[in-house]
């Protein structure tokens, strides 16, 4: 975008804003509430899009440096060029890919507030507006952990990457897990790899502790093995964590360690206890009831309360 354009955007939004001033006077009179911060909000979009999207937190910033600096040493290794077709996947307002790949094919389910995105189609993962076989590399960095796990997912991703296409993605090394968070997250990225051993997407090389790229291939018995014995340690970590939290943290929701942020892992804890969190409190008591002989009954206690409060916590989100 040229900088008359951005000019022109700026003096159209401005002048859009001028006019909404006028109704919102309108409809104070009329004691119509929500006018005042829609108005609020368009002001905030129109400047983040100035400034090239919404402003990423530090933890952000250090997950786009990492991953771009392994992007360009990895386009650098396998002489990606312009002739190469590259998509960012769940691109959100994230405009960097398209610096290393000028030809990156940028989607996401929402329409980005960034002026300096280009080449831009508003698509969600589960219907990718692609051929099949006609992405050479595809690029993921900050998707959701349930969406990157569905099945749907993994499916569309195989389905457009060319035989010898590549996707890279941030995919931290599994380690030993040193609190609940760590173990949780390794579940996830467990779930993740399971889906796409399932789905004919296999790891084949780490570009960084962070980062690795995958390809299309059959998972060997050997890499099932060792996907299978992580989840178990992983599984093992979770009920130990939970066994050291007093029970007074997870009653209270706001100081929760499966409310604050935590609750993104709800998939892994779904899978680590056998539950689904989308049936009623019934169901999944039953669901739980399973689980009580195998475990000690303070630690069940704890467990049975964590669901409870994570459950809500979610309703919460939904609304």
């Amino acid at each position: 975008m040229t900088n008359i354009n951005k000019c022109s955007t700026v003096q159209i939004e401005m002048e859009n804003l001028l006019k909404d001033t006028d109704q919102i006077q309108e409809k104070e009179k009329q004691n119509k509430p929500g006018f005042v911060d829609n108005f609020i909000q368009k002001i905030q979009r129109m400047v983040e899009g100035a400034m090239g999207g919404r402003q990423r937190t530090e933890t952000e910033k250090e997950g786009d440096r990492y991953a771009n600096q392994d992007l360009n040493a990895f386009k650098k290794n396998h002489k990606i060029t312009r002739g190469n077709s590259v998509a960012y996947i769940g691109c959100g307002d994230d405009s960097t890919v398209q610096k290393i790949f000028p030809q990156t094919i940028n989607v996401d389910m929402l329409e980005p507030c960034n002026w300096y995105l280009k080449n831009f189609i508003k698509s969600d993962v589960f219907n990718l507006p692609f051929k099949d076989a006609s992405m050479d590399l595809l690029v993921q960095k900050s998707m959701s952990y349930k969406t990157e796990a569905d099945p749907r997912c993994t499916k569309e991703l195989a389905r457009v990457l060319r035989s010898n296409g590549r996707i890279f993605r941030n995919f931290p090394e599994f380690r030993r897990a040193v609190e609940l968070d760590e173990a949780l997250c390794g579940l996830q990225y467990c779930l993740i790899l399971k889906s796409y051993h399932e789905n004919g997407l296999v790891f084949e090389e780490r570009h960084s502790s962070k980062n690795a790229t995958f390809k299309k291939g059959k998972a060997t018995p050997d890499e099932i093995r060792k996907l299978d014995e992580q989840v178990d340690e992983y599984s093992k970590d979770f009920f130990e964590f939970v066994e050291d939290i007093p029970l007074k943290i997870i009653e209270e929701t706001k100081t929760s360690p499966f409310f604050e942020g935590r609750w993104r892992y709800h998939e892994a804890i779904e899978f680590v206890l056998g539950i689904n969190l989308g049936s009623d409190e019934e169901s999944i008591l039953e669901q739980l009831g399973k689980l009580q002989s195998k475990i000690k009954p303070e630690i069940y206690e704890k467990i049975e309360l964590m669901v409870k409060v994570l459950k809500k916590n979610l309703s919460n989100c939904a609304n």
